[in-house]
């Protein structure tokens, strides 16, 4: 008895094995309708293509597998193993990361040299692509990456007049107006070290209005408005999850809080970044 209940667990484990390597093998089909590449970073990345657009997503991200599980839920009727789609997400990254493509990721604003975009976060994944000759709303490059507190901007309306911001705002002076519209501008051109937007003004100015403004006009978020964190991996994850972050109300800065806010708006990188 003992030995027929030994060969009855090594049948079943034998046959889960091939379950697992079975889903694995399913998994990795139905991806490829999908183009896998790498950033700069060695991270990977999916293009998943849609009926009117196409979305990137990290292969790591919680989006991509789920859009993974529900395409194998809609050919066998039935959800995967985890441990198949773990495997086969790792499948996935290997693919993206030795036959992929390289490709600097954007976050928000890009260009190319010819052209600005900007990203409109939107469900559509559209883009405003910016030149000499003007501006049109077009497709979403896959250069561009999202956070998770990153937020849809407006659609763009044909016509419009920067100066208009300046009926909303406590700014006082031309000088300092015609500085914020500048910055405003500065704000989307990407490869730049940008300005550290600093608001000074007695209690009931209106500085976080302002801010609020601001951070609605360039980079809109789930979260507008955040505490400057007061741990280095917590603030590492406040710059990493926004392109521009706003903080208010700060009373004071500690000199490494300073140095990592000067390596955020000059282009340094975070070596934690995998933990974000």
């Amino acid at each position: 008895m003992e030995e027929k209940g030994k060969e009855e667990q090594q049948e079943k484990n034998e046959q889960q094995v091939k379950e697992v390597q079975s889903h694995v093998q399913m998994l990795i089909d139905i991806s490829s309708e999908c183009s896998f590449f790498h950033d700069e970073q060695r991270e990977g990345y999916a293009v998943i293509p849609f009926e009117k657009h196409q979305e990137t997503h990290r292969i790591r991200s919680r989006d991509f597998r789920l859009w993974l599980i529900r395409k194998f839920y809609d050919r066998c009727g039935g959800s995967p193993a985890s441990d198949s789609v773990t495997r086969a997400l790792q499948t996935l990254e290997a693919t993206a990361l030795y036959k992929g493509d390289r490709f600097l990721m954007s976050f928000r604003v890009a260009e190319d040299g010819e052209c600005f975009y900007y990203d409109l976060a939107d469900a559509e994944w559209r883009v405003v692509k910016v030149g000499a000759n003007g501006w049109e709303i077009t497709e979403h490059p896959f250069k561009f990456k999202r956070a998770g507190n990153t937020a849809a901007q407006v659609t763009p309306a044909t016509k419009g007049d920067l100066s208009r911001v300046l009926h909303y705002i406590n700014v006082k002076g031309p000088a300092a107006q015609l500085l914020l519209q500048v910055y405003l501008v500065v704000c989307l051109v990407s490869g730049i070290p940008h300005p550290l937007l600093l608001l000074i003004g007695e209690k009931g100015a209106a500085k976080s209005t302002l801010t609020r403004i601001i951070k609605r006009l360039v980079d809109p978020s789930d979260e507008e408005l955040l505490s400057l964190a007061r741990d280095q991996n917590e603030l590492g994850l406040q710059l990493a999850k926004n392109y521009m972050p706003a903080f208010d109300n700060l009373d004071g800065m500690q000199g490494w809080q300073s140095d990592m806010l000067a390596k955020a708006v000059t282009g340094g990188g975070i070596t934690k970044r995998r933990l974000f």
